[in-house]
C-alpha cells in the first residue's frame, strides 16, 4: 500500500499517515460508544419467547470441559493464527499438554464472567475489494482472532445450536437467518433466518448518508419484520430500528415500510 485517501479526500503517501488513517478508522467502526439500554429493550420486546423453560435453563447450565474440548475439534486445523501465533492444529496435537490451562481458562470466562479482555485481541487484514484501491471503504478487513477466542464464541454455538431451526445443516456453524423468532437465552434474544448469499455494502460518496431497509415474512403466523440502518460515508451507524409487524404485505412493500 503506497498511498491512501482519507474522508475528506486528501491522499497520504507516509507510511506513518497510512498506518494512522488504517487505526483510526477500524477503532471507529469496532470501538462501541455504549449500549442504548432503552432502544435494545425496544427490540427484545418486539421478538416473542418461542422456547420453553426447560430448554432456557438447560441452555443455562454451567459449561463443561468436554464442551470446550468438542469445540476445538469442531474449529479448522489449518485457519490462519491469531495474535499469539498459535494455530488450532498446535492445540490439538499438544491438548495432553495445554489442555487443562485451555480449559480453564476458557470455563473462568463462560462461567465465572472473568474478563476476556486477553483473548479478544484481534488481527485484522485488509484485502482489495477493487484494482486499485485508494480509499479504505475499497478493502475488505478480515479477522484473525486468538484460538482461545474461538474457542469460548465456538463452545457457545454448540451450546445453543441444537435449539435453531435449520441449524444441523452445517456441523458447528449457525444459519444467518431463519423465519422464525428464537430466543437464546433469558437475556438476549435474536432473529435469525436462512440466506442462501450476502450482499456486500458498498459506501456512499464523501458526505453524504445512506440507508438500507431489510424485511421478511412470516406467513404461517401472520407478521413480518422490519429493518432499517442509516450509515455515513465510512461506515459508521447513524441510525437504525427493526420492527415486528401484523398481517401480510408484498416483499417491495414491506421495505417501503421501513422507509417510513
Amino acid at each position: 500500500m503506497t498511498e491512501l485517501r482519507d474522508a475528506a479526500g486528501v491522499t497520504h503517501t507516509s507510511s506513518q499517515d497510512i498506518y494512522g488513517l488504517i487505526k483510526n478508522y477500524f477503532s471507529a467502526i469496532f470501538t462501541t460508544q455504549g449500549v442504548d439500554q432503552h432502544a435494545l429493550n425496544s427490540v427484545l420486546d418486539t421478538i416473542p419467547t418461542t422456547i420453553s423453560e426447560a430448554t432456557r435453563s438447560t441452555m443455562s447450565l454451567p459449561y463443561t470441559a468436554d464442551e470446550v474440548f468438542q469445540a476445538l475439534k469442531s474449529l479448522s486445523s489449518d485457519s490462519s493464527p491469531g495474535v499469539d501465533g498459535m494455530s488450532v492444529m498446535f492445540y490439538s496435537n499438544y491438548w495432553n499438554i495445554v489442555g487443562p490451562l485451555v480449559t480453564t481458562a476458557v470455563l473462568d470466562v463462560l462461567n465465572n464472567g472473568c474478563d476476556s479482555f486477553l483473548l479478544n485481541k484481534t488481527l485484522i487484514t485488509i484485502i482489495p475489494k477493487v484494482k486499485k484501491p485508494v480509499q479504505l471503504t475499497q478493502y475488505r478487513p478480515i479477522s484473525l482472532y486468538n484460538v482461545l477466542y474461538k474457542i469460548v464464541s465456538k463452545t457457545i454455538v454448540l451450546r445453543i445450536q441444537p435449539y435453531l431451526p435449520m441449524a444441523h445443516a452445517t456441523p458447528g456453524k449457525l444459519p444467518l437467518r431463519t423465519v422464525n423468532p428464537s430466543v437464546l437465552n433469558s437475556e438476549a434474544t435474536t432473529t435469525i433466518a436462512s440466506s442462501s448469499s450476502q450482499s456486500t455494502w458498498r459506501a456512499p460518496p464523501f458526505g453524504n448518508l445512506k440507508l438500507n431497509t431489510d424485511a421478511t415474512m412470516n406467513v404461517s403466523v401472520g407478521k413480518y419484520g422490519l429493518g432499517a440502518i442509516l450509515r455515513d460515508s465510512v461506515g459508521r451507524v447513524i441510525a437504525a430500528m427493526s420492527k415486528l409487524m401484523k398481517g401480510h404485505v408484498k416483499p417491495e412493500e414491506m421495505e417501503a415500510l421501513a422507509i417510513a
